[in-house]
């Protein structure tokens, strides 16, 4: 017996899979868990009388910015993680015409139970790690929790990048945005010594502010041409989208001459009307 025919007996192998279960209940797990860890992370830290030592001597205003801080660096990895994830693996509805009929079909970007599981593991990491950020018991730690948290979205973007061609469009700026990001964070942990907390945190609330601004444009656009265009597999995509161009463009001419063979015949033209003449008077007279 082949052991691959004792595992399909758990599933259809021939069957499209849906995701969308799997995807919306992770992430709203996922949004729960960091949602509720982040609301007694600000209650303790801003308002409560459980700040950790390291933070003691920071003012209200240098502990909201921390705060910012952490809410800008979270918000941009859960935001990213449902956007990729619901444009990966929750299925599309598509609309063409066969035959004369219009046909809906639904299919995933990737069927891949394999890089769901992969995404969903990333995702648990980043909730584990958030944990550790908000726990951090001064500045400097911090910086180290918050450089290992980004360099664990760095290394998801890479591996995409190199092993997943759907993905390399998004990776490719991810990648981008990830190591600016942990390159200010390690260059504030390790250079930035002789600056004062309150500088330090300054710049890390405005960075991260703007990562996550950027990061909402990625988010919310297609990629630009400079990145399409360099892709590895962009001739084979540019190829399918002219053949799929092609096809509705026969589709749609069948359709054309479907139409024009149900139309009703056009009408005979009318037939002249014929005018009699009266008939011509008698000129002589009767005898």
């Amino acid at each position: 017996m082949d052991p691959r025919n004792g595992a399909y007996w758990f599933y259809d192998r021939n069957a499209t899979p849906d995701f969308k279960q799997l995807v919306e209940k992770s992430l709203a797990l996922f949004g729960v868990f960091t949602g509720v860890t982040l609301s007694f992370y600000i209650k303790d830290f801003l308002f409560g009388d459980n700040i950790p030592v390291g933070f003691l001597d920071f003012s209200i205003f240098a502990r909201v910015l921390i705060s910012a801080s952490v809410i800008a660096l979270l918000l941009r990895y859960i935001v990213g993680s449902a956007v990729h994830l619901n444009a990966t693996y929750v299925a599309k509805v598509t609309t063409k015409i066969e035959n004369g009929v219009l046909v809906e079909t639904k299919e995933p970007k990737s069927r891949s139970m394999w890089w769901l599981f992969v995404d969903i593991s990333f995702l648990v990491a980043f909730g584990l790690l958030a944990v550790v950020i908000i726990y951090s018991s001064d500045l400097d730690k911090f910086l180290w929790n918050s450089s290992v948290f980004i360099g664990v979205g760095l290394v998801w973007s890479l591996i995409a990048l190199i092993g997943r061609p759907g993905d390399r469009a998004v990776a490719a700026r991810w990648t981008v945005i990830d190591g600016c990001q942990l390159a200010v964070t390690a260059s504030l942990y390790y250079y930035a010594v002789n600056w004062s907390d309150f500088d330090k945190t300054r710049v890390l609330t405005f960075i991260y502010g703007v990562c996550l601004f950027i990061d909402f444009w990625v988010v919310s656009r297609p990629p630009p041409t400079l990145w399409v265009t360099r892709l590895p597999n962009a001739a084979a995509q540019r190829a399918a989208l002219a053949a799929r161009i092609a096809a509705l463009q026969t589709e749609l001419a069948a359709l054309q001459a479907q139409l024009a063979a149900l139309a009703p015949p056009p009408a005979a033209p009318p037939a002249p009307e014929v005018v009699a003449e009266p008939p011509a008077a008698a000129t002589g007279a009767a005898i």
